[in-house]
């Protein structure tokens, strides 16, 4: 990463933002849609994590306040007004991710474990006690990503991967977020050492999701997680999350209450076959 940082010091991205369309020339546009190609700025906060998982945070701290400081002006927030519509296309939140891959199989994917017309026994849903500990109602995400289906179920289903034909962006379609600039700010809240900032950091990202700023006396480390359920549904973090704070239990997913236990079966996964040389 240190290598990469250094090689990427002439990214387009540092002087003209993501470059999120064709040229008009239709010239070789291998350096446009950076957001899709591992860039400076998604080293950087890439560098951030790192840093935050090896304990190094003051090293953490210095790299997501850089990548906030500089990256901020072309990964503007979501906006609320459009978030918060029937028309709204965008779910992922696009101009706010960092660094993300086209996964050409994401839809298929949905549509085999998400999608609102499977049955009971496969679709995978949000228990709606837990969806309703987790985000209030005003909530950005919850408006855009939970929806009751149009097959007649009460229950909300989660949409967020849902395909959208109609997107006249069509870059975005297949787009699956790997890194936002959101973390940015919780690695960047969890990493200061004064409590008033750490709090404005957290704050900035729960008024661009539509929500109140807490008060100076919330358990910022509790925040911290709660935000990590929200921010990243469906997008594979929270387990990592879990992993490098080594918690123990966490809530049953399968359940509207009670815990399941977590330790090194659970965290420490298989090494594939492939990649172990007891593959063919």
């Amino acid at each position: 990463l240190d290598t990469a940082s250094q090689m990427l010091v002439n990214d387009p991205i540092i002087t003209n933002g993501t470059l999120a369309s064709a040229p008009l020339n239709n010239s070789d546009i291998f350096y446009r849609y950076r957001n899709t190609h591992m860039n400076y700025y998604a080293v950087k906060a890439l560098q951030a994590r790192v840093n935050l998982y090896a304990g190094n945070k003051d090293v953490a701290q210095t790299l997501a306040v850089q990548v906030i400081n500089e990256a901020g002006k072309w990964f503007p927030w979501t906006n609320n007004g459009l978030a918060i519509t029937a028309a709204f296309t965008d779910r992922k939140f696009s101009p706010e991710v960092i660094f993300g891959v086209q996964n050409r199989d994401i839809y298929n994917q949905f549509n085999t474990l998400f999608r609102y017309d499977l049955t009971q026994t496969n679709i995978l849903a949000p228990q709606p006690i837990r969806l309703g500990n987790a985000f209030a109602q005003n909530d950005y995400r919850y408006i855009s990503w939970f929806r009751v289906p149009p097959n007649g179920s009460s229950s909300l289903t989660f949409f967020k991967f849902e395909d959208v034909i109609t997107d006249p962006n069509d870059y975005r379609r297949f787009f699956q977020p790997l890194i936002r600039l959101s973390e940015m700010y919780y690695i960047a809240a969890e990493t200061q050492t004064d409590p008033v900032k750490a709090l404005q950091y957290l704050n900035t990202v729960l008024h661009n999701r539509g929500l109140t700023d807490l008060p100076a006396t919330a358990n910022l480390q509790t925040e911290i997680q709660k935000e990590y359920v929200r921010e990243f549904y469906g997008e594979g973090q929270l387990f990592f999350y879990y992993k490098r704070r080594a918690l123990t239990t966490i809530g049953n997913g399968s359940s509207g209450s009670g815990n399941i236990n977590l330790g090194a079966s659970q965290y420490v996964v298989p090494i594939p076959q492939s990649e172990s040389g007891g593959g063919n």
